[in-house]
């Protein structure tokens, strides 16, 4: 990009039972600011790249897997799970947000 500062990365963290709003909202908070002259670059991942079933049952694409983010990130966003002690069970989720938070200008959690 010559003359214009990069947008700001926010990468929101989708997995398996999921509650869709807290992915959905944030995401949409973001994108409806850059028609307001926000600069953010607003991308769904999950630790594969694979969608994800959200605790409604409803399929959420994904942009891409934890590894297609670059080295730095703006902001990592972590929705919540209503039974959110199965997502601290899972060992390949956190520790894939201990290494995205470590990368991050800023951590972010929703109802978390």
């Amino acid at each position: 990009m010559t003359g214009a500062a990069r947008p700001h990365l926010v990468a929101v963290l989708a997995f398996d039972g999921v509650q869709l709003l807290d992915v959905t909202g944030p995401a949409e908070v973001f994108t409806t600011s850059n028609g307001h002259g926000g600069r953010y670059d607003v991308r769904i991942v999950s630790v594969t790249g694979q969608d994800v079933r959200t605790c409604g049952g409803i399929r959420l694409g994904a942009d891409g897997s934890l590894g297609s983010l670059p080295e730095r990130l703006g902001t990592l966003l972590v929705p919540g799970r209503r039974d959110w002690w199965r997502a601290v069970d899972d060992a390949t989720l956190t520790s894939g947000v201990r290494d995205l938070g470590g990368r991050s200008r800023r951590v972010a959690s929703v109802c978390a």
